[in-house]
């Protein structure tokens, strides 16, 4: 996953001096690709959903907390929230509650042909 500044700018509507709050799902490596980036261009990833080891461990080293499923995010209540949900190569089918949780955005990607 890569943006130019021109995408990213297009991508993320600024907020708080430019920082956006992200929640990413996901359980490939690909999710670390796209947590790396927002990191980098100065976003907050406030938590990932993940049980891929490989993830939690990137999570524990960024300082990010991993959670086991998106039941926890339902459990957290309305102020741990975010501005975007990124699904990032995630097998599972989001349920539309958690679609419709974050402030501005949920998104889906996903590297290959979607099921039917």
């Amino acid at each position: 996953l890569r943006l130019s500044a021109a995408q990213g700018d297009d991508f993320v509507t600024h907020d708080r001096a430019g920082r956006n709050e992200f929640v990413l799902v996901g359980e490939q490596s690909l999710l670390i690709q796209c947590g790396r980036l927002l990191l980098a261009r100065g976003q907050i990833v406030r938590a990932v959903v993940a049980s891929d080891a490989r993830i939690a461990q990137w999570c524990v080293s960024h300082d990010i907390p991993c959670l086991d499923g998106i039941e926890a995010l339902r459990t957290a209540g309305p102020r741990s929230s975010c501005d975007y949900l990124i699904s990032v190569t995630n097998l599972r089918v989001l349920p539309p509650w958690l679609i419709a949780w974050p402030a501005r955005m949920a998104i889906n990607f996903h590297d290959g042909p979607l099921p039917e």
